[in-house]
């Protein structure tokens, strides 16, 4: 093989790799996660600031992009107004665990993908007076029973 050859042969194989390095890094700064890896269970939590059942319909399609791109296994979401709300960002294949109380304007809440499954009903954690030292205006901790595959 001649050394031109040669030489173009290896500037194509760095150019791939370059290639393939560029792609990566414009994945990674456009929010692109990759697939999370068989056998692992990926979390993310999100305070979404005031998600209402209102919120227009961009604002809904980027959070659902979001959560689309993370593909988290379980997703922890922080000022939800209510369930409805939260259904319409979310990808179908999502169980939701919240409390959804009316009197409340924002919840917390609990979603989770197979393999993940929500187990029982979410409660609050702190829910009597005695801790709204604490939690004020009735922010507590959402607690959440679930069952990973591994039981």
């Amino acid at each position: 093989m001649s050394r031109p050859t040669r030489i173009f042969i290896a500037v194509c194989v760095l150019a791939a790799i370059a290639a393939m390095g560029i792609r990566r890094l414009l994945e990674e700064r456009a929010g692109l996660a990759t697939a999370p890896e068989v056998g692992t269970i990926r979390v993310a939590s999100w305070n979404t600031g005031w998600l209402l059942e209102a919120t227009d319909a961009e604002r809904l399609r980027n959070i659902n992009s979001v959560v689309r791109s993370l593909q988290p296994h379980i997703l922890g979401l922080q000022e939800i107004e209510s369930r409805a709300a939260l259904r319409r960002v979310l990808p179908a294949e999502y169980e939701i665990a919240m409390v959804d109380d009316p009197e409340e304007d924002q919840e917390l809440a609990l979603a989770v993908r197979k393999p993940a499954t929500v187990v029982g009903k979410a409660q609050m954690l702190f829910a009597d007076a005695k801790h709204d030292y604490a939690f004020p205006s009735r922010r507590d901790l959402l607690k959440v029973h679930i069952r990973l595959p591994d039981g």
